[in-house]
């Protein structure tokens, strides 16, 4: 898949918004992230989505 066709693919997703936000998340590590997370509702806030994922020191 092409950046484009990573980015176009992630705008259809609700919730999705503040992970792209994060400097350091690329399109594709977006794309992996959300496909490991399942469902981006489940979380309030990116706070918990990084935390979910260990990310938090």
């Amino acid at each position: 898949m092409s950046k484009a066709e990573i980015e176009q693919l992630l705008a259809t997703y609700p919730g999705i918004k503040g992970l792209q936000q994060i400097p350091e998340f690329g399109p594709k590590m977006v794309a992996v992230l959300r496909a490991e997370l399942g469902d981006m509702q489940r979380f309030a806030c990116v706070d918990e989505v990084i935390a979910y994922g260990g990310m938090d020191v």
